[in-house]
């Protein structure tokens, strides 16, 4: 691909409630997405797709324990496509699928949900400038405690949620001076409550590196701003109804000295004006900051960064580390930063699993696995955050695992409250056996809050196995067991049929 960065999902139908005014604001970006390599691309790729499932469970509507658990069995039909296009100046990825779930007992239930993965782009001049865009709609919880992925499982408590973003990116080489890499894009999330609102994000990034002339020492200058909008829909009559604005803009400059064949060392400061509400408006929310650190890469399968100064906030620290070994490969990193609601759900968007050799990890379902990323219990807020993660993985001969752990701090600045998040999680597969893979698995999640709301702990067990029964079919085989403290229990067992036609 010419600049392909991720690979993203777009989940994108009308809502029942708001269904043509979503497809109208959606509209655009499809057409767009659909419409880049007519004319483009060299080789497409249509491979038609067909899911049939049968889901049983114990707790359909997560009732708490000790009250009515109701027993259902859920019929999943799903067709779908997958197009993906490739030419010498543009390239398309999307894929569709039309879930339809059927319930046996209390057929009101069924629904239908449109879950779609697009991205694309175009070279409009050769190796200058390029326009981009990509869009996702998919199902999550309300909150994000479920703690199942399966949409078979609590749909009425589960929302739609659509992002997209466009826009053009330009890079230029100042001879052997300097690199010059500027970007512009509009943002937009939908978290499909009519509570939580909608939000627009205009986003701009200018980098200037200094190029290869300069040996010895380096610099580099950086701009970025984010311009947020959040309003209420305009549908809903409501006294209350407001819309908030919040910007983000950040001017920091580097100087940086080779200090040996394999690392740098740098310092770093500069100035960010930032504009939103604070519970306590005698908090700073701008200021002056510095850091100072060095990267080390002593070869293409190590590297190393680390760095440590101070913002309005406080004193910071962010590092990095990312080892890739033939068998086992080691990602730890830790950061301080200022972001928004709607930005960390982008963010869970955008982040698809890839193995070593960068191709997508696919589920079960047919669908691009996310990465392990906590949503937060509050939707609408600038938050100050810091984030610790690791991923360990190993592979040999027939087995798989992979060790996640995810520890999140949050202070909501509009409500002057924070919540802490302890994610685990360890996954096996299992391909010994001759066209079958059996995977295992369990996950621990733990959120502590500030505010007058009881800890929350969800630990979920899950097993599986899938055969392949050509090389356009699969058959698969899942349980999952969901145990949230205090409120409930719930199994799930999952037949399903996978055909690409």
């Amino acid at each position: 691909m010419i600049w392909r960065r991720h690979r993203r999902g777009l989940a994108g139908a009308c809502s029942r409630s708001r269904g043509r005014r979503q497809c109208l604001r959606q509209l655009p970006v499809l057409v767009l997405l659909s419409g880049f390599l007519p004319a483009q691309a060299a080789n497409w790729e249509l491979e038609p797709q067909f899911r049939l499932s049968e889901t049983w469970t114990d707790n359909y509507t997560l009732a708490a324990d000790g009250a009515d658990e109701e027993e259902e069995w859920i019929t999943e039909i799903a067709p779908g496509l997958r197009l993906s296009g490739e030419g010498r100046r543009a390239d398309l990825e999307l894929v569709y699928r039309m879930e339809h779930l059927v319930h046996a007992r209390e057929s009101d239930r069924n629904t239908t949900n449109h879950l779609l993965n697009a991205d694309g782009g175009i070279e409009l001049v050769r190796e200058r400038l390029f326009f981009t865009a990509d869009a996702s709609r998919s199902l999550e919880s309300d909150d994000g405690l479920i703690g199942t992925n399966s949409n078979a499982i609590a749909g009425d408590q589960r929302d739609t949620v659509t992002t997209w973003s466009a826009g053009p990116r330009l890079q230029y080489r100042f001879d052997r001076f300097a690199r010059l890499e500027a970007e512009y894009r509009r943002q937009h999330v939908d978290f499909g409550s009519e509570i939580d609102g909608d939000s627009d994000s205009d986003i701009a990034t200018l980098g200037l590196d200094s190029g290869p002339m300069f040996t010895t020492w380096g610099w580099a200058v950086d701009y970025s701003r984010r311009d947020e909008s959040r309003a209420r829909d305009e549908d809903v009559a409501n006294d209350d109804a407001f819309s908030e604005d919040t910007q983000l803009e950040q001017l920091r400059g580097e100087l940086n000295l080779r200090a040996g064949a394999a690392t740098q060392l740098f310092v770093a400061g500069g100035t960010e004006r930032n504009e939103f509400e604070t519970a306590d408006a005698g908090d700073p929310v701008d200021g002056d900051f510095w850091e100072a650190g060095f990267r080390w890469n002593p070869n293409r399968r190590v590297s190393l960064e680390a760095a440590a100064g101070e913002r309005f906030f406080g004193d910071t620290a962010r590092g990095s580390l990312n080892i890739r070994g033939s068998a086992l490969s080691l990602e730890l990193s830790y950061a301080e930063d200022v972001t928004t609601t709607p930005q960390l759900q982008f963010e869970r968007q955008q982040v698809l699993l890839t193995d070593d050799e960068g191709n997508l990890v696919i589920g079960s379902d047919g669908q691009p696995v996310t990465a392990v990323i906590d949503v937060p219990t509050v939707r609408d807020d600038v938050i100050i955050q810091e984030s610790a993660r690791a991923r360990l993985r190993w592979e040999h001969s027939h087995t798989t695992a992979t060790l996640s752990f995810i520890a999140t701090d949050r202070e909501f600045q509009r409500e002057g409250t924070s919540e802490d998040t302890r994610q685990a999680d360890f996954d096996v597969a299992w391909s010994r056996l001759t066209r079958t893979t059996v995977t295992a698995g369990i996950g621990v999640q733990d959120r502590s809050f500030e505010r007058n709301q009881p800890d929350e702990e969800i630990t979920t067990v899950r097993a599986g196995a899938t055969r392949e029964l050509g090389s356009n079919a699969d058959l698969d085989l899942e349980f999952e067991h969901v145990s949230r403290e205090r409120t409930y229990d719930v199994n799930r067992i999952t037949l399903g049929l996978d055909m690409r036609f």
